[in-house]
């Protein structure tokens, strides 16, 4: 009995010596002893994996408009349309002044600034850009458009027309309309007008 109290006293004593030799080591680790110098960095690890993309943002303000660009080549010239339908002369308005009578358009008032002769006559309607009413043209009108002539049958007018000379002589321009559509002479002045 005597030699186990024995064994065991020596075993406590064993055991009280690993205690303070371990509590004198925590204790050293507690207290307050100076920080140690930073040890080297490490290696860097891998790349982590690829994240999603995130959404898009809203779109920024309009930027400003630009210079205008150079003029671009002419196109091709396109197809020819459908011809019109067709218009004749009778059709065609006449100007200010002029009766259209069919084919032609005339003057509604008679030349009466002078007795001119034949010559004088075919130059002053060349002035306008006309010409002296031929003897069909002055009687169509007449007998067709009086009502819209004036001084038709009140004096002789010169007409683009002759007729033989007297015992057949040289030829000699007519005058036409002293009096009514159908009375006529040859030769000398009158009055005129012009005709399209």
């Amino acid at each position: 009995m005597s030699m186990t109290l024995d064994r065991f006293s020596r075993f406590s004593a064993s055991a009280f010596a690993v205690a303070l030799v371990l509590a004198a080591l925590l204790g050293a680790c507690k207290g307050d002893s100076a920080t140690g110098a930073q040890g080297p960095q490490g290696e860097r690890g891998p790349q982590g994996p690829k994240s999603d993309p995130g959404d898009a943002g809203p779109p920024g303000p309009r930027g400003p408009t630009g210079d205008r660009g150079p003029a671009g080549d002419a196109g091709p010239q396109g197809e020819r349309g459908p011809a019109g339908p067709l218009v004749t002369l009778d059709q065609l308005p006449c100007p200010t002044g002029m009766l259209r009578t069919g084919a032609s358009c005339i003057e509604t008032n008679e030349d009466v600034s002078h007795f001119r002769f034949y010559d004088d006559a075919v130059r002053r309607c060349g002035l306008r850009n006309r010409r002296l009413c031929r003897y069909g043209e002055w009687l169509h009108a007449c007998r067709n458009f009086s009502g819209q002539m004036i001084n038709m049958t009140d004096n002789f007018e010169i007409v683009d027309h002759f007729v033989a000379g007297v015992d057949g002589g040289q030829p000699v321009v007519l005058l036409v309309g002293q009096g009514s559509c159908f009375s006529s002479s040859s030769g000398g002045e009158g009055f005129f007008r012009c005709c399209l």
